[in-house]
């Protein structure tokens, strides 16, 4: 599914929780003194974490057909006042007061791991993510994000009426 939706070599990893606070156990784990317990590292470079509840169908949706997922991303990336030209930044816009956007309704973990260093030299960083992400978020990353939240509803509405389906 993932291979039709264009992720053709972004997706390396898909991991399904039982809830969205799993995903918070797994960014703040270190392995745990077994191992047994998973850590985004380095062998891949994508690890795209989503949670088993209603909500998460459009995270499923948003991977798997990139018609959708690219309608998404040009619209959010339209309401922002600044672009970013850089060749290799992992962002593409900056807000009014020229923090870096990152698009984070994906919940990619390794995305959110490099944000939280970012963190630890910027004063802030925004991040775009779903209603239902954004508790999660601001545990993980702390008081410095600023989180534009979007509603899973309307976003699926969306993206479901304007294609004609």
């Amino acid at each position: 599914m993932l291979l039709k939706g264009g992720y053709n070599s972004r997706a390396d990893a898909l991991i399904v929780g039982q809830n969205i606070k799993v995903l918070l156990k797994l960014l703040e784990s270190d392995g745990g003194i077994k191992k047994d317990l998973f850590r985004p590292d380095d062998i891949y470079d994508q690890y795209y974490y989503i949670p088993m509840c209603q909500e998460g169908i459009l995270q499923i949706i948003l991977l798997t057909e990139k018609q959708k997922r690219e309608k998404l991303k040009q619209f959010l990336l339209s309401r922002f006042p600044i672009r970013k030209e850089k060749e290799y930044a992992v962002y593409a816009v900056c807000d009014e007061i020229g923090n870096p956007v990152y698009l984070g309704y994906d919940l990619e973990m390794r995305q959110l791991c490099r944000i939280k260093q970012e963190l630890l030299w910027r004063p802030s960083v925004s991040i775009v993510c779903m209603d239902y992400q954004a508790e999660i978020i601001r545990e993980y990353l702390g008081e410095k994000v600023i989180i534009y939240e979007l509603n899973t509803e309307n976003v699926m509405k969306y993206l479901i009426n304007d294609i004609g389906e």
